[in-house]
């Protein structure tokens, strides 16, 4: 098939802007379901017809992966400990809430979910608009079965060897509350499983 890339970024209006700015993200990152909210055509045509799929994960295993691929992309002299990680993810989650709509365009609260590229915004709001849904335990069998693609060197597996276990009561509520919508949803999606 044809390959298509995405260009441009999109704003806390939901609108295509060609340069990035602190209240923009990639368009990889925005959930389908807000393009869709876009004027503009061509973001409601790329996905219009088309199947989609998307990967998800338990949101405690989420946060501790963003935590490395900070680590790992942006900072590199953070360190691999559970102190740094719980106090990392306390500062970066602590002014989320799981009570922002998105159809508030100009709201604080949709706002800070567009920092960091959007890396923070709750799967819940993607999964909404995907055709197909993978666990990320099941992804590379996935990939490599649908696509003959072989990840088993994903980026975040490197020396730093934290895992959701490391998280303490603080972070894991602080989680539990920014993203009590992708744990009601997961935990709906293995009951009906």
């Amino acid at each position: 098939g044809q390959k298509y890339q995405i260009r441009g970024y999109v704003n806390s209006y939901f609108r295509i802007k060609g340069k990035y700015h602190r209240k923009s993200c990639s368009w990889a990152h925005v959930p389908p379901i807000w393009l869709h909210r876009n004027e503009s055509e061509s973001s409601r045509m790329y996905f219009e017809n088309r199947k989609t799929f998307c990967f998800y994960r338990s949101p405690y295993d989420r946060a501790v992966s963003e935590f490395k691929y900070h680590r790992k992309s942006y900072a590199k002299g953070l360190a691999c400990s559970k102190s740094t990680l719980n106090s990392f993810l306390q500062s970066k989650l602590g002014s989320y809430s799981s009570q922002f709509n998105p159809d508030e365009k100009n709201n604080s609260k949709t706002a800070i979910f567009m920092q960091d590229d959007c890396h923070y915004i709750p799967q819940y709001y993607y999964l909404q608009s995907c055709d197909i849904q993978i666990e990320t335990k099941a992804v590379d069998n996935w990939l490599k079965q649908n696509f003959n693609l072989d990840l088993s060197k994903h980026m975040n597996n490197g020396k730093c060897r934290l895992t959701a276990n490391d998280l303490d009561e603080n972070t894991k509520l602080l989680i539990a509350n920014v993203y009590q919508n992708d744990i009601q949803y997961l935990e709906e999606k293995h009951r009906s499983e």
